[in-house]
């Protein structure tokens, strides 16, 4: 039953498309509308399943968020996990999502796992069309195994 006054959705799921036709799924435990008639949703118990341009996928978990429905845009925060079906793993404490764009970045430092090894950065900004994590910011990285050459740019 629907109780007046209750803005609030258990379990929502939205999906959609970004510009270049890539699939996304956006699940919560609970939403609940800022307003009646707003276009944004406050999220709670996040996860963002993305698929990536040419194949694989990142899953995005965050502990709280807030989605503009209209503009498709998230921000994220309540401490962020990263993970991608290539083995890669990041974590965060907060970012922001421009779902249309398949774009994301935070400010907020990040460290980040994978076949390479471990790195740590400042900031970072992820696009999913070319598939590139950019670290910017007091980046240091520990390489795991010589056979393996991470494709990382680097900014100061």
């Amino acid at each position: 039953g629907q109780v007046e006054g209750d803005l609030t959705m258990v379990k929502p799921k939205l999906t959609g498309v970004d510009d270049n036709g890539l699939p996304f799924v956006v699940t919560a435990a609970a939403a609940r509308q800022e307003s009646r008639g707003s276009d944004t949703v406050l999220l709670e118990q996040v996860t963002a399943e993305l698929t990536l341009k040419g194949g694989g996928t990142m899953q995005i978990t965050a502990g709280k968020g807030t989605v503009d429905t209209k503009r498709r845009l998230m921000d994220v925060s309540g401490g962020i996990r990263f993970h991608s079906s290539e083995g890669y793993d990041a974590r965060t404490v907060s970012a922001k999502a421009d779902l249309a764009a398949g774009k994301l970045h935070g400010e907020k430092p990040i460290e980040a796992d994978g076949r390479f090894g471990h790195l740590t950065a400042q900031r970072f900004a992820l696009d999913r069309d070319s598939r590139q994590l950019l670290f910017e910011g007091n980046v240091k990285m520990t390489i795991n195994r010589s056979d393996v050459t991470p494709t990382l740019r680097l900014r100061r």
